[in-house]
């Protein structure tokens, strides 16, 4: 067992000492740090966090109440916001002065009547967890058992698990319309365009995606999901989406029936029929079990990745653009204005008089051919039916 041997350090100001602070600092592991309010000053953070450095120990902010006469003791009547606004000005300082110094606050503890009026108020205290977890999601928060800040702690915990589970949804579901409506396909075609499956094909996004992806996350804003915290959890999830760009990670038991694995991403990015449009997840693979959207690696069917129809002409230009290019021709066509919407909105490959063929559609005819046959989804369909394999006009996968 390790036992944290912490106190309250730092509390004098100025000239003024209300404690041997060296003497103290070679006894304990972790130190909350006053300040500023009801004690400390910038100079005395600034050494106490020298000599904390100087001695191993970590270090915490102790915020109080702005009552030095009385040493953070007496309640004061502050609105909710005036006191999230003064914690926030005093970790605020102790975190930019640790950094000057080399060093990384840890933890957090309330000072005395702040921490009182924050233990007993359930509103203030989700308020105040809000307010910590948005300026650092690592800090430990010290309480007291059964305190209503302790409760908040847990919503906290709670309420991150939501936010990944809320946010990682709305990428599914941003990643569908993408792959299923042409005037979003156009711009997410550049991701799929690769005939290679490495990190940089994770990398390889498009320039036009930002400028409509935050709209899917506003809803999120709407149920109480506070807009740093979103944006902190999409870009840890998009981290772990380049990440499960690789071919030299295989199949890794149970972790395939809950998260987005490598095995799983190689099908998404894949342009054989049977794996088109399948394991839209960023992190989770459950959204695409639960739609209907998934689809496994098989052995017989080895990943070929690109487009199902190769272009034409190579070049950044033709990369970025050649969907958008394709798009403006069958503007061209004499077609009335409604059928126009419908190349624009519907899949990629549709066309009003079926010469061409969606995903769906090809899938289908699969199907069916593999039905006739009597084969199974697992068997070598190539090796098997060769030509007679559908072929998708102008469509592909991420």
């Amino acid at each position: 067992m390790k036992i944290d041997l912490n106190s309250d350090m730092g509390e004098g100001f100025g000239p003024y000492r209300l404690c041997d602070d060296e003497a103290m600092m070679k006894i304990v592991s972790s130190a909350n740090l006053a300040c500023g309010f009801h004690g400390g000053d910038p100079e005395t953070m600034a050494r106490m966090v020298r000599l904390a450095k100087e001695n191993g120990v970590g270090i915490g902010a102790h915020p109080g109440l702005p009552d030095r006469s009385g040493f953070g003791r007496r309640e004061m009547p502050f609105q909710p916001d005036e006191l999230r606004q003064q914690m926030l000005y005093q970790l605020g300082a102790l975190i930019a002065t640790a950094r000057s110094e080399g060093m990384t606050v840890g933890h957090f503890s309330f000072h005395a009547a702040m921490g009182n009026m924050v233990n007993r108020d359930a509103a203030l205290a989700d308020l105040m967890m809000n307010a910590i977890s948005t300026v650092d999601p690592r800090l430990v928060v010290f309480v007291t058992s059964g305190s209503e800040i302790e409760k908040a702690a847990r919503r906290a915990k709670l309420k991150t698990l939501a936010l990944f589970l809320a946010e990682d949804l709305a990428f599914y579901t941003l990643h569908y319309v993408d792959h299923h409506c042409r005037l979003f396909w156009a711009g997410h075609v550049t991701h799929h365009s690769s005939e290679h499956f490495n990190l940089t094909t994770g990398f390889r996004s498009s320039v036009f995606q930002p400028l409509y992806r935050f709209i899917y996350f506003i809803p999120l804003t709407l149920v109480g999901f506070n807009p740093a915290d979103i944006i902190v959890m999409y870009s840890i999830t998009q981290i772990y989406g380049i990440i499960v760009h690789t071919e030299y990670v295989g199949k890794l038991g149970w972790l395939e029936y809950i998260f987005v694995t490598p095995s799983h991403h190689r099908v998404h990015h894949a342009s054989n029929v049977q794996y088109l449009d399948k394991n839209m997840g960023m992190c989770l693979i459950i959204w695409d079990r639960i739609f209907g959207t998934f689809q496994k690696e098989l052995p017989a069917e080895p990943p070929r990745y690109g487009l199902t129809k190769s272009m034409e002409q190579q070049g950044l230009g033709q990369t970025v653009f050649h969907e958008w290019k394709a798009i403006s021709q069958d503007f061209m066509q004499p077609v009335d204005f409604k059928t126009k919407l419908k190349y624009l909105l519907k899949a990629p490959g549709w066309s009003p008089d079926g010469s061409r063929e969606t995903s769906k559609d090809l899938q289908r005819k699969l199907a069916d051919l593999t039905s006739a046959a009597g084969y199974q989804p697992s068997d070598d369909l190539e090796n098997k039916f060769g030509s007679r394999l559908p072929e998708a006009e102008s469509q592909s996968t991420i």
